[in-house]
Parts: C-alpha cells; structure tokens; sequence
C-alpha cells in the first residue's frame, strides 16, 4: 500500500505542472494560442477537477482493498 501512495503522490507531483497554460507563440500575451492569456476556460477551477480525481481514487482504493492486497 506504501508503494502504491508513494507512486500515486510522485505521479501527481510531475503531473501537475502540465496543468500550465502558455500564452502562445508570440510577444508579451499576444500569441496565436489566444488573446487574453488569464481567460483560459480550461484552467478555471482546475484545482477541483484534481482533488475529485484524487478523491475518486482513493474511493476505488478503499473499496478494493482485497484485491489490491494481492497483487
């Protein structure tokens, strides 16, 4: 189970950087990727789509525990 919780925080860890968005190619905000770089839709709330994912995790986990054990 330690291993498990260790792999699924060092996963987490690398991952989230990739939440980031860049503002294009191009000068200070004025790339191509869009116009306004702090209204990017998918970044809003992306703090909640993380802690439900990692509570819909642990949920599995919880619950299977038997079957987890014997791997």
């Amino acid at each position: 189970m330690k291993k498990f919780l260790y792999t699924l925080l060092f996963t987490t860890l690398v991952t989230i950087p990739t939440f980031a968005q860049d503002p294009g190619f191009g000068g200070e905000g004025d790339g191509d990727a869009q116009t306004s770089p702090t209204e990017v839709p998918i970044s809003d709330n992306i703090e909640w789509v993380v802690l439900a994912g990692l509570l819909l995790g642990a949920y599995f986990v919880y619950n299977n525990k038997k079957s987890l054990s014997k791997n």
